[in-house]
């Protein structure tokens, strides 16, 4: 999973901050570990941490995919259809915040590799996926469900209701089916919507982190990560703060003297 996390303080000189992008692994059996580093900062001055799990904090993770968070998925797995013929595939997807997902699919041992395109919510997902046979182009949509450690759900030609009419039941039967696809790779990206959604131990490593040390009158760590949203790191390391004060001054006191 890949998060980051905004560190501040109070000097000597007034306010500090930075911001530390960290790439960890979270496993109920040796926490989370992984690496991090400032923004902007070559990988290779990464440092490692590891968090070691409380055990009676952890929950058992009956699905490593339910629920659906953003981020990159790795799956393989048969598609069947009602005619007992057997797909194996290869597909990789990519869940983006916004809702929409996008990827590829490729039967084996075919070469040929699909991209397919949809929607997703944190409990299911649909996607449209185009097809190439014998010279002719044929679209597939795909419905799954999160189940254990993989996808479960139904596949059919699009266009079927209409393609209905002009085949046999064998060849109906063919065009329609279910799915099963185990997941063999993930990596989640951390965002602000979605942090409920993580597991409890992940979610209690992030207040631990954010919450290691106590600093009084600084400004809560949700608020302060919006203001560099909004102001952009740089902002904090130059001189165009201090040079602002005194003019903020000034115009206030001259508010104030408007005032009847």
């Amino acid at each position: 999973m890949h998060f980051k996390i905004v560190q501040w303080g109070r000097g000597a000189q007034g306010m500090w901050s930075q911001i530390v992008k960290c790439i960890a692994h979270l496993s109920s059996e040796y926490g989370m570990s992984g690496r991090f580093s400032e923004v902007g900062e070559d990988l290779i001055h990464a440092q490692d941490f590891a968090l070691m799990p409380v055990s009676h904090r952890l929950e058992s993770l009956h699905s490593p995919l339910h629920p659906l968070t953003p981020g990159r998925y790795e799956l393989r797995g048969i598609t069947i259809a009602e005619n007992a013929f057997v797909y194996e595939c290869a597909v990789n997807i990519t869940l983006q915040e916004n809702g929409m997902m996008s990827g590829t699919s490729r039967e084996l041992p075919f070469t040929q590799e699909c991209p397919l395109a949809g929607m997703w919510t944190r409990s299911g997902l649909n996607y449209l996926l185009q097809y190439e046979m014998h010279g002719n182009k044929h679209t597939y949509i795909y419905f799954g469900t999160p189940f254990r450690s993989g996808l479960q759900g139904t596949w059919q030609n699009s266009e079927l209701r209409a393609l209905e009419n002009n085949l046999d039941a064998r060849a109906s039967q063919a065009e329609r089916g279910i799915l099963e696809f185990q997941l063999l790779k993930a990596v989640r990206v951390w965002s602000e919507a979605y942090h409920k959604d993580y597991p409890a131990a992940f979610r209690e490593c992030v207040k631990l982190l954010l919450l290691a040390s106590h600093r009084d009158e600084l400004l809560p760590n949700h608020l302060w990560s919006s203001i560099v949203s909004y102001c952009g790191y740089d902002w904090f390391c130059s001189d165009l703060q201090k040079s602002l004060a005194p003019n903020e001054a000034k115009e206030s006191d001259i508010e104030a003297l408007q005032v009847p």
